[in-house]
């Protein structure tokens, strides 16, 4: 449409026109220039997906390198060795997928991908597909500081604990994000994707600022790196922390870790991340009980406990979101009095630009996993979601605005079909994060469905 090859596709049924754009596969090209010049010797190089949409084959200069299924995150592409020769041509094709119409169907549940763009009942006619987030060329050193993570431990008036973790990589060496073999077996001692290395001494410098750039804190950790990939974890204090709260009881204040990798002295790679310190559990209320299973819905912020007012979020937009578009309206939530907002589990999970501006408005978010209404996901490719999950979760986790993983949309988490899955969902949000609540399904624990909106008087 925006190309002029067809009609707008929200006025009428003219989405009807846009049917056979399903049964087609699809192409984009982009050619990165390379060559000695731009990139030296000691030099690596990778094209970073953060989304594609759903299944992708990737060719770079006409050679087969990746195939790749799900939305929320990947492929990663390595082109080191022809980068440095030339200029490289990227070539993605895509393949329609979705629940509705097209040569390549799927059932509910087996896609990772949100149903409102797989020509579900609220869209009949486009099915998505193609790039849908950014895209990264990403020149590195051969060691690399990668997915940092800040979380508070504690949070007393005058000081906070934080948990810092952080991931050592070498260039030549990328995972599948899966950190744990599946499917019956037991895990192996040692990762055989991981390979281990002559051990060599390391120095990870960690700085924390405040949002007006005075440091906080400063401090040397020394290590060992013994594997291609490797966790490391600290723990500092933060004295007269400036806390993140909602903005009705406060300010959203943000610092920034900066994690640099030293090796014999020499700077190596150095990552940057916001975070708030800011503590948020639920609790039980202390209303009576009147059901057999107690739920704990009752919100504590910083030690405060208080209910709060909340709302859902559905996709702006069918085909493209403005940014400008989601930041009126989070600016009318925050003015409205919203404190917390549900991302609801029938749409994608939100963008880094949507999370950064709940960030600085002060804005709680409950983030559900693309798992929608009445799923039942037999024979689900369960590795394929831990992957999918992995991304999200290490995407999000350092935005003080998440309050709250949840595994989905309005299905049952008990039944048979969405058991597995709804434990890697419960595994994957504790092992890579765990520092917040995950509820099972939107419908699990205390939810009630009223739907004051059909009511027109």
């Amino acid at each position: 449409h925006l190309a002029g090859a067809g009609e707008d596709p929200y006025i009428g049924e003219n989405s009807t026109d846009y049917r056979w754009m399903n049964d087609r596969a699809w192409w984009l090209r982009k050619v990165v220039p390379g060559g000695p010049e731009e990139l030296s010797a000691h030099e690596h190089a990778r094209v970073v997906f953060e989304g594609v949409d759903h299944d992708v084959t990737a060719f770079v200069n006409g050679v087969r390198l990746a195939d790749h299924r799900g939305t929320l995150g990947g492929p990663v592409v390595d082109i080191t060795e022809q980068l440095r020769s030339g200029d490289v041509e990227l070539l993605l094709r895509f393949e329609p997928r979705g629940t509705g119409y097209g040569r390549e169907k799927g059932m509910p549940g087996e896609l990772v991908k949100a149903e409102t763009f797989s020509t579900w009942v609220n869209n009949p006619d486009l099915m998505t597909t193609g790039v849908w987030r950014p895209v990264r060329l990403v020149r590195s050193a051969a060691w690399t500081v990668e997915r940092p993570f800040v979380w508070t431990r504690s949070l007393e008036a005058d000081h906070a604990e934080l948990g810092i973790r952080l991931e050592t990589q070498h260039a030549a060496h990328e995972p599948h994000l899966r950190s744990v073999r599946r499917h019956g077996s037991f895990p192996p001692v040692r990762d055989p994707e991981i390979g281990a290395v002559e051990p060599f001494d390391a120095e990870l410098d960690i700085t924390i600022t405040d949002a007006t750039g005075s440091v906080v804190h400063t401090g040397s950790v020394p290590t060992s790196i013994v594997s291609h990939r490797q966790w490391h974890e600290v723990t500092v204090t933060v004295s007269d922390p400036d806390v993140w709260t909602v903005h009705t009881l406060g300010s959203s204040n943000l610092y920034t870790l900066t994690a640099t990798l030293r090796v014999d002295g020499a700077e190596v790679d150095t990552v940057e991340s916001t975070f708030g310190i800011r503590t948020v559990e639920f609790v039980t209320s202390r209303a009576a009980r009147v059901t057999d299973r107690r739920s704990s819905w009752l919100p504590v912020v910083n030690g405060q406990a208080r209910a709060l007012r909340g709302m859902n979020w559905m996709p702006l937009d069918l085909l493209a979101v403005a940014p400008a578009k989601t930041r009126w309206f989070l600016e009318r939530a925050r003015d409205a009095g919203v404190e917390l907002i549900r991302v609801w589990g029938g749409g994608p999970t939100e963008s880094d630009e949507f999370f950064d501006l709940c960030d600085r408005f002060g804005i709680l978010v409950m983030q559900d996993f693309p798992y929608n209404t009445f799923f039942e996901g037999h024979d689900l490719d369960v590795a394929l979601w831990e992957d999918q999950l992995v991304w999200t979760v290490q995407r999000l986790r350092n935005h003080p605005a998440l309050a709250v993983w949840c595994g989905g949309n309005e299905f049952d988490p008990y039944h048979p079909a969405n058991a597995g899955v709804v434990g890697v969902m419960e595994r994957t949000t504790s092992d890579f994060d765990g520092s917040r609540t995950f509820l099972r399904s939107s419908t699990d624990g205390g939810d009630v469905h009223p739907y004051p909106e059909a009511d027109s008087t």
